[in-house]
């Protein structure tokens, strides 16, 4: 009985690397499929309209499993909501519009630091110190080639990227915490159920007619 609950573990654990490396590589692709929307949309129209296109397919999938959320997971569900589909793809939006995809993408390697920084905080969680030295010798690449590659200073788009990178963070640590009460597709769907009024009266005002003819 003991190998066999073994055996489950070590499958449920191979499943999540692979469904997280998944993620990875998705999130990876946010970067340069941003960069090419920017050719025809503003910054804020392609952060609106994705988020109000994701959420059709979340109401369908709520209303599939019919499973409510409880009320004190909603607040939580909206700060998430507001930080992973709003306000971090917007600042990522609004810096791609300087900044190559492949400069971005290195910059966004400090989100793991800042995610373990915020995890520490609040959700009390302890990395080894082999983690924080690797993570803050990243850190500092990351912040030496921004600069490298800038002229050693600062452009437009590395600071937006700076000022979204602890906003995705803490959403993750949010998301996270609110993962261990439901599945994770159902925190992501109910947060972009919950802020959908934000959403869609977003692509309404960042509208334009000339979206039409790309």
């Amino acid at each position: 009985m003991g190998n066999r609950d073994n055996q489950h573990d070590e499958r449920r654990e191979w499943l999540g690397l692979a469904i997280g490396l998944a993620g990875v590589i998705m999130f990876a692709a946010s970067a340069p499929f941003t960069r090419m929307a920017l050719e025809s949309f503003s910054p804020w129209f392609i952060t609106f309209g994705r988020a109000a296109i994701a959420t059709f397919g979340a109401v369908i999938a709520l209303l599939l499993v019919r499973r409510p959320i409880a009320v004190q997971h909603r607040l939580p569900a909206v700060f998430a909501g507001l930080l992973l589909v709003v306000i971090f793809p917007g600042t990522m939006a609004l810096a791609f519009k300087t900044i190559p995809a492949a400069h971005g993408g290195v910059i966004m390697g400090i989100l793991p630091i800042l995610t373990a920084l915020f995890a520490a905080l609040i959700d009390g969680a302890r990395p080894s110190p082999l983690f924080w030295v690797c993570t803050i010798l990243g850190g500092v690449l990351v912040a030496a080639f921004a600069l490298r590659e800038s002229g050693f200073e600062f452009s437009t788009g590395d600071i937006w990227l700076f000022v979204g990178c602890p906003f995705c963070s803490l959403g993750y640590v949010i998301s996270g915490k609110l993962s261990r009460h439901m599945t994770g597709w159902e925190v992501i769907c109910w947060a972009l159920l919950l802020i959908s009024p934000i959403t869609f009266v977003g692509v309404w005002y960042v509208w334009e007619p000339r979206f039409l003819n790309p």
